[in-house]
């Protein structure tokens, strides 16, 4: 009788250690094999820092306003990831974006890509999606730093409204 009870109880302790790693392993591990990241304008995350450097930035009420160029961010992407698709959500003042990249070589040397879309969205704002093999960048620590390179004057400003890194 006892031994039974210490067989089902064994039994049923394998089985949650079980179900508790098959839970840990889909948690890091996505089905899809896609992993989406949306920047908190402002602030880091565990995977996302936040715009940089702080002179080149203001923010505003649910926006970032790019006062300089280039501005940059790092994320966090696993290794085994190849792709890394950038969705920007902005609005041209007086500044004009013109492309993002990774960081391909020390101290400051970056594979800038243009847009493959751009969506006019409303009230003046866009949503370009940019796409960038992870194969040529650096990666301390599976840590990539992408540039955005923006064009304009001294006091002339583009409004960032969400940065969302599709990982694949």
């Amino acid at each position: 009788m006892i031994r039974t009870r210490l067989t089902i109880t064994a039994g049923l302790l394998l089985a949650a250690v079980g179900i508790f790693g098959g839970w840990i392993i889909f948690k890091n591990f996505p089905a899809t094999g896609e992993v989406s990241y949306t920047m908190q304008l402002g602030s880091d995350t565990r995977a996302v820092t936040r715009l940089g450097p702080d002179p080149r930035l203001r923010t505003g009420e649910g926006y970032q306003e790019v006062l300089e160029g280039p501005i940059y961010f790092d994320v966090r992407i696993m290794p085994w990831q190849q792709r890394a698709k950038i969705e920007i959500e902005y609005q041209e003042i007086d500044r004009t974006l013109n492309r993002i990249g990774g960081k391909v070589a020390d101290p400051w040397q970056f594979d800038l890509r243009l847009p493959v879309e751009t969506i006019d969205l409303s009230g003046g704002w866009k949503r370009a999606t940019f796409i960038s093999d992870l194969a040529p960048l650096l990666a301390p620590k599976n840590s990539y730093r992408f540039l955005i390179d923006t064009t304009g004057g001294t006091g002339q400003v583009m409004l960032i409204r969400s940065i969302t890194i599709t990982a694949s």
